[in-house]
């Protein structure tokens, strides 16, 4: 969680772009973007469970 919120922290300062960002915190833009879209959709930072697919016997 700590993590996540380091990430979002650094994207409003609007000093990096999200390809940089993903690179200071070695992860991957689609992260950076993931958790800027999930902030604003969902209002959390907390992993996200999927209950889809077949389910376990």
């Amino acid at each position: 969680m700590d993590l996540r919120e380091r990430i979002l922290a650094a994207v409003p300062e609007g000093n990096e772009s999200m390809p940089k960002i993903a690179a200071r915190f070695s992860v991957s833009r689609k992260m950076v973007q993931k958790l800027k879209y999930q902030w604003h959709d969902l209002g959390t930072l907390e992993p996200q469970t999927h209950k889809v697919g077949r389910k376990c016997l």
